[in-house]
């Protein structure tokens, strides 16, 4: 009875916690770039977005986005060359898990607490024929400011750019309180049950 209970309590605190989590996946689609590049809108999606990264439309494998028709470029002013796009929260920190690339060669993000580097995702290999829609992950659980695409700019696209927001502490405390005044009222209810 009391590993039913144990069960059914983590099961509960698992689902609040997981319901306090609100996971956005910005895929582009909701803008229309026609079959040129535009700039990526300003504030879009509550963020700052490098200014060498735009949206396109139109079809070119390997640069497919994973939900078609829209994906973000990297080269908006024909730029060539390894270099860092910076992606900055604006309402503050969030938990990153990342997005899905195609086209050419390597890519990976730095994530960034403020100006510190606090984690490097692991490198995802396009190769040089050219690859995707795959998933990269930001293999980091904690909260960040700004995430850094790292790639050569012309190479690659970018799909589905997928975060979370950090849940509020008094939303946690909450949680760890009703599981642990549901557990207690339950073993209660246990220990007085007649036999």
């Amino acid at each position: 009875m009391k590993q039913r209970i144990g069960s059914v309590l983590l099961a509960l605190g698992l689902a609040i916690l997981s319901a306090s989590a609100q996971t956005t996946v910005l895929n582009f689609d909701n803008l229309n770039p026609g079959v040129s590049v535009i700039p990526m809108p300003a504030g879009y999606g509550g963020l700052n977005w490098a200014a060498n990264i735009g949206i396109w439309g139109a079809s070119q494998p390997p640069f497919n986005p994973q939900s078609a028709p829209n994906r973000a470029l990297f080269n908006l002013s024909s730029e060539s060359g390894v270099a860092e796009s910076l992606v900055t929260f604006i309402a503050g920190p969030k938990v990153f898990d990342g997005a899905y690339f195609s086209g050419y060669f390597n890519v990976q993000f730095n994530l960034y607490s403020g100006a510190t580097l606090v984690a490097t995702s692991s490198l995802l290999n396009l190769g040089a024929s050219g690859s995707g829609p795959t998933f990269l992950a930001s293999g980091y659980a904690g909260p960040v400011t700004t995430v850094g695409i790292v790639g050569d700019r012309g190479l690659f696209s970018m799909d589905n750019f997928t975060f979370e927001a950090v849940p509020e502490p008094s939303t946690l405390s909450l949680s760890v309180i009703g599981i642990v005044a549901l557990g207690l009222g339950c073993r209660q209810r246990v220990h007085h049950s007649p036999a």
